[in-house]
């Protein structure tokens, strides 16, 4: 499946689950056709959906957890185990991190957590195992002004009317919602195939191929790259 269609499939799951209009797709899809960029991150743009209502949406039909920023007290031993350039680069934010037994594991906040390249980057050059959850990207934005350059104009926009969420990271698959006050629960279509059990084979498949030696995980990356840009 190309580039392309993927980001058409988002906007007709929007469209089915009644978050957006046929019309608004449309101008979306011509906005896209004519500067490129991602569909969701149209949408937001012209006005069509809010990041956090895209951020829920995402969060059910690929049974990711979803991050409200604004709840979390970052710790700053948590930030500093991922460097600002990838950070920036792919759009995320270390919120939690536990040891046991020896192995790290990390919960990152991503604008986009079904990218594999951007996990296994930071799998492989700190050595940390990831957990993955979805939030707005001008929520990462600002968390990466706030927690990497110190910029104290930025507002971190911390609900302080409720203790911070203490996130137990061996529970987050069971506890999808990590968000405080939502207002509505985004329409799931269940008719349609997620994302989250594509994921789940990819994975398998890499690293079976890599275990056999039939090829690297370098290789495999760069393959998908090849096949994104076709």
């Amino acid at each position: 499946m190309t580039a392309r269609k993927e980001k058409s499939r988002l906007g007709e799951m929007l469209l089915q689950a009644g978050l957006i209009s046929k019309n608004q797709l449309n101008l979306s899809l011509a906005n896209q056709r004519e500067w490129g960029g991602k569909i969701g991150t149209i949408l937001v743009n012209m006005g069509f959906i809010k990041e956090e209502k895209l951020a829920q949406f995402l969060s059910h039909q690929l049974n990711i957890p979803s991050i409200d920023i604004s709840s979390i007290r970052i710790k700053r031993e948590t930030v500093k185990l991922i460097p600002k350039e990838m950070a920036e680069k792919y759009m995320l934010i270390p919120v939690a991190h536990q040891l046991r037994k020896g192995v790290t594991t990390i919960l990152l906040a991503m604008s986009d957590p079904l990218d594999l390249r951007a996990i296994d980057e930071i799998q492989f050059s700190t050595n940390i195992k990831v957990k993955a959850g979805i939030a707005p990207e001008g929520a990462i934005w600002r968390a990466i002004q706030i927690h990497y350059y110190d910029n104290k104009s930025i507002s971190p926009k911390l609900n302080t009317t409720k203790d911070p969420i203490k996130i137990n990271i061996s529970e987050v698959d069971e506890k999808l919602e990590i968000f405080r006050g939502r207002e509505e629960t985004p329409v799931s279509n269940h008719d349609d195939e997620t994302f989250a059990d594509l994921l789940v084979e990819i994975r398998a498949f890499r690293n079976l191929l890599v275990r056999k030696g039939v090829m690297s995980s370098e290789e495999f990356l760069s393959e998908i790259d090849k096949i994104r840009n076709q």
